[in-house]
């Protein structure tokens, strides 16, 4: 009579238990994955955001940068949902949020920008760039605190008065 060939159970535990170790050593990295995965959405999402602000910025009217009016919202407070879209009217939906600051160029005191030569748009009778405007955006989740730790995303550019 012939001898049937099989798995001894030692073999079939050793087996199981090699391929548990493996297991439990990749389900380990999904955390780290997530993580990452989450992460670029939100980077994704900012700078759409940024991307958005800015070209709403850049066609609105001159004047109405001047008095922070830039999306239409009181402070230059803009609420965004998880996707980037635009969000104010309902709060179950705000994620993010974009606080818009103009200033003058001439009243900021940084190196950086100190070392950017504006061209003279001004006439006689105003400052030399009292037609250009700075523009910072930072991005908050969730509610904007003054704790720049807290911001996720900013961008900061300039936007001349072109005669409109």
């Amino acid at each position: 009579m012939a001898q049937r060939k099989a798995f001894s159970l030692v073999e079939v535990t050793l087996a199981i238990a090699v391929l548990s170790f493996a297991m439990l050593a990749l389900m380990g990295t999904l955390p780290v994955g997530l993580g990452s995965l989450n992460q670029s959405m939100a980077r994704t999402v900012v700078s759409n955001i940024l991307r958005g602000v800015s070209s709403e910025v850049r066609q609105s009217d001159f004047a109405a940068l001047t008095a922070l009016s830039v999306t239409g919202k009181s402070a230059g407070l803009t609420w965004f949902d998880a996707e980037g879209f635009p969000a104010d009217s309902d709060p179950s939906r705000q994620a993010f949020a974009a606080v818009v600051a103009v200033t003058d160029p001439g009243t900021v005191s940084n190196p950086s920008i100190d070392a950017i030569n504006l061209p003279s748009m001004g006439d006689a009778n105003s400052s030399p760039n009292s037609k250009i405007k700075m523009v910072s955006v930072s991005v908050f989740r969730g509610e904007p605190l003054a704790d720049e730790a807290n911001i996720i995303g900013s961008g900061t550019f300039f936007v001349g008065d072109n005669g409109r």
